[in-house]
């Protein structure tokens, strides 16, 4: 029977892009509900290489990789900006690593924010990876949920308030970590953030907050 987090990936399109120097996409992987999709690296990625990759992505919900949002979707979006998968919401497991492991923000599978391979230019294996590091974010953020901590709480209502971080505030949701907005998110954020720094600085930073200066 599949975890919670492992139906989620059910519904996730994995996938990872490798560059070259001249900002060229030349491979790409990608993993969908157990089948693969993969253009090995040779000549510069087309328009109709991606259009078959769009195909295949139809059915996610989702796209999940590490450093989607600095990278592949940036490289992609440039290349062919009518891509529809481009439009799905997106998660970043580079951004959930720092929020479930704040004492030590590399997951063992992550080093200087990149995943770590067992082989060269593998973006297939790279795509698997990925969802394995969700798998055991999952588990460390419900654990966090558990213990009891706020801070969950208060990583999805911040998330969802950006637009490029609102699919990953949604695999937040799908967690059941619960929502919170407005007033009641700040007053969250200030009750946690007392304990730990002078009151006037976190009232100026929640000011800030409320204002949408940060």
């Amino acid at each position: 029977m599949l975890s919670a987090s492992q139906n989620f990936l059910q519904h996730c399109l994995l996938f990872d892009i490798e560059v070259n120097e001249k900002r060229k996409i030349y491979s790409l992987g990608a993993v969908c509900n157990g089948k693969t999709f993969q253009i090995p690296p040779g000549k510069p990625i087309d328009r109709r290489q991606l259009e078959d990759f769009d195909g295949f992505a139809a059915g996610a919900a989702f796209i999940l990789g590490h450093n989607l949002l600095s990278h592949d979707i940036p490289a992609l979006r440039q290349l062919a900006p009518s891509l529809r998968l481009l439009q799905k919401p997106a998660i970043d497991t580079l951004y959930l690593s720092p929020l479930a492991y704040p004492a030590n923000p590399y997951h063992r599978l992550v080093k200087n924010y990149r995943i770590v391979r067992d082989s060269l230019n593998d973006p297939v294996q790279d795509a698997q990876l990925a969802g394995k590091v969700f798998v055991e974010q999952w588990e460390a953020l419900t654990n966090q949920l558990a213990a009891p901590s706020d801070a969950p709480i208060l990583y999805r209502g911040f998330l969802q308030d950006d637009a490029g971080l609102a699919g990953t505030a949604q695999a937040l949701s799908a967690m059941g970590i619960p929502a919170l907005a407005g007033n009641d998110l700040y007053d969250c954020f200030s009750w946690l953030a007392y304990k730990y720094g002078c009151r006037g600085a976190v009232d100026h930073i929640v000011d800030q907050l409320a204002d949408g200066n940060l």
